[in-house]
């Protein structure tokens, strides 16, 4: 075993009718140009993603899973989900682990308090109601807030903080093979091609 700093970024993702194809193939996907050309922030975001990152999964009015990132986003052909995505030929696409929630988070009694943590481009805009979009920042206040609010709700241990991991002094234990099977999966999610065995003597050394 070995230790090291854990800061994993929160994110809110807004899904609709794409939450069960993505599920199903385990990842999150946005397109990277709007169909005028135009940047747009919250596909923009993905490219902030990174391993171990938290994200909750907005749809129809309440959470209904939280995952952990498990690769980068990575510019790719569109893997055509879904009918709203198919006049995009190229998006960005990270892998991510679902994790159902059971009872679901109904957001409506606690939209207005996540509007008052004031998360720049957060998920909520200024009526209290979750916003149009796709990848919106989030933070651990607000997952602790939303958990605290319906502790009835079974949330996994990697999405579960006790203290206030922002101050830059929680360290979390890692198994080391596991560490190393991440890595792989990541560098192969680029593209690249080594023996297992070459990758964790690198890492060894």
């Amino acid at each position: 075993m070995i230790t090291v700093d854990n800061h994993p970024n929160i994110w809110w993702v807004n899904q609709g009718s794409s939450l069960t194809a993505e599920r199903e193939k385990g990842i999150l996907f946005a397109p990277l140009r709007s169909r005028g050309g135009r940047v747009i922030h919250h596909w923009e975001t993905m490219k902030e993603l990174k391993v171990g990152d938290i994200v909750v999964h907005y749809a129809n009015n309440a959470l209904r899973y939280v995952s952990k990132i498990t690769s980068t986003a990575i510019e790719t052909e569109n893997p055509s989900l879904t009918d709203e995505h198919q006049d995009y030929e190229r998006g960005r696409l990270a892998k991510t682990n679902y994790y159902e929630l059971n009872p679901i988070v109904d957001i409506k009694e606690i939209a207005q308090r996540i509007l008052e943590l004031d998360i720049s481009q957060g998920p909520v805009d200024s009526t209290g109601r979750v916003k149009q979009g796709y990848l919106f920042r989030f933070n651990h206040e607000g997952l602790k807030y939303i958990q605290e609010a319906q502790p009835s709700t079974a949330w996994p241990e990697w999405a579960s903080f006790d203290t206030d991991i922002d101050d830059g002094n929680t360290k979390t234990e890692l198994d080391y093979s596991a560490m190393v099977s991440s890595l792989i999966d990541h560098i192969a999610s680029q593209g690249y091609i080594f023996e297992p065995w070459q990758i964790a003597t690198y890492v060894t050394a």
